[in-house]
């Protein structure tokens, strides 16, 4: 049930009774130009009927090792994040959302000692969404990412005479107890500056323990969006309750160990324009650190600074970079277009690295044609350097991923319809 980092296999029923499968994709993919090469070599083909005898005996050692958790909180649950402290990287902290309006949050034993994973602590937290986990650069404090509806989670904080929003972005401080056996939430930051925001990612600066960088998505518009109930899909992540013809907000955030300061270094918007003077929307998917920048991934069908120029009708992916000293865009963006239909799309899911330094990152796509796709991007030159696809023949909504320390290797993870 972990969504950023790793992801674990979900079952979820939708209002129509069907079952929908979030299924680990676990795809390995080597980091070299080569990849679909050394993917299948001649010693591997040799070998193909050796592995085939061996299986039997690897699934049988599977099942005997591999270990999951399920939360029963008592209604449909989504995964929403995770972190494991590189200081005590026996405990997991992990959050999600529970129905429609609330989340969870709670601590997971990782212990050797353990022969199955157990929950140290776990506890659901009333009228929010809870998205996502991101620790300080100290690892001293846990920051809880979230949105929440007027009179939700510690939209009482809001000073009188301030923005009344529809939706709220909320940031948080969690303490755990050393053992993981107690979470306290305390109050943070209400965003509310709009009618409709939806905080989309935490980025903890590497080099200041008492900075962070945030995305959102923000919306002059409260208007309900009534096409699907958000009990039964997870809310947060490509579904959004409220708003139409989004803008984005970045902004660097001040904090110390005790609480978030209200006050911010900056804060820059970056509006889409339609295209073809149609209604254009943008939406974001993840933000990184990388070499001195904030990289930001999403995908519209409009342009503008901070998205690039359209490349023609649909929907098409853009990359982005920011500076961390003032927020404002650095070089051109790069508009990613792979899809080759007539009404194509390309949708950028996720952005991953090494490291802060990595030379190259690596950013999931799903295109029209129903294909996944990794790309090999140039972290400074935002070129292309490989793509690797992958087919199915149903839509796939979060592909996520992560890189191995050593760089070597690359995973995804995402959700796809039964079938596919």
């Amino acid at each position: 049930m972990m969504k950023r980092q790793r992801q674990t296999s979900l079952r979820m029923t939708d209002e129509r009774g069907s079952i929908r499968t979030a299924l680990l994709l676990a795809l390995a993919l080597c980091l070299t130009s080569e990849w679909f090469v050394q993917a299948a070599t001649p010693l591997q083909q040799q070998n193909h009927h050796h592995h085939q005898q061996q299986n039997h005996h690897q699934e049988r050692s599977l099942q005997e090792t591999v270990q999951g958790l399920q939360s029963h909180f008592g209604a449909n649950s989504f995964a929403g994040g995770m972190v494991i402290p590189s200081t005590n990287p026996n405990v997991a902290y992990i959050t999600g959302q529970v129905g429609a309006y609330n989340c969870f949050i709670g601590a997971v034993s990782l212990t050797n000692n353990d022969k199955t994973l157990r929950f140290l602590s776990k506890q659901i937290l009333e009228g929010a969404i809870c998205q996502n986990l991101s620790l300080n650069s100290k690892e001293s404090q846990l920051l809880l990412l979230a949105t929440a509806e007027e009179g939700g989670l510690f939209t009482e904080t809001r000073q009188t005479g301030t923005t009344r929003a529809t939706q709220y972005g909320l940031i948080a401080p969690l303490l755990f107890a050393a053992d993981g056996a107690q979470a306290i939430l305390q109050p943070g930051l209400l965003l509310h500056d709009d009618p409709v925001q939806y905080p989309k990612a935490l980025v903890m600066d590497p080099f200041h323990d008492d900075f962070a960088y945030l995305v959102s998505m923000h919306s002059d518009s409260k208007e309900e969006n009534t096409h699907t109930t958000i009990d039964s899909e997870p809310n947060f992540t490509y579904l959004r309750k409220y708003g139409s013809s989004y803008f984005i907000t970045i902004r660097r955030i001040l904090f110390n160990d005790k609480k978030i300061l209200p006050n911010r270094a900056w804060s820059k918007e970056y509006a889409v324009t339609p295209q073809n003077s149609v209604e254009a929307n943008v939406v974001v998917s993840n933000m990184i650190y990388s070499k001195g920048n904030l990289l930001l991934v999403g995908y519209t069908e409009g342009s503008g600074t901070a998205f690039g120029n359209d490349v023609g009708s649909g929907i098409s992916g853009f990359v982005s970079k920011f500076d961390t000293e003032t927020g404002n865009i650095q070089d051109t963006p790069a508009r990613v277009s792979l899809g080759t239909a007539s009404n194509t799309f390309t949708l950028l899911y996720d952005v991953c690295s090494e490291s802060k330094d990595a030379e190259y990152i690596y950013i999931t796509a799903f295109t029209s044609e129903k294909e996944i796709i990794l790309i090999k991007m140039h972290a400074e030159l935002l070129d292309i350097e490989w793509q690797a696809p992958l087919t199915t023949n149903q839509d796939v909504h979060d592909l996520m991923c992560a890189v191995d320390p050593s760089g070597e290797v690359v995973y995804m993870a995402g959700v796809v319809a039964d079938g596919g």
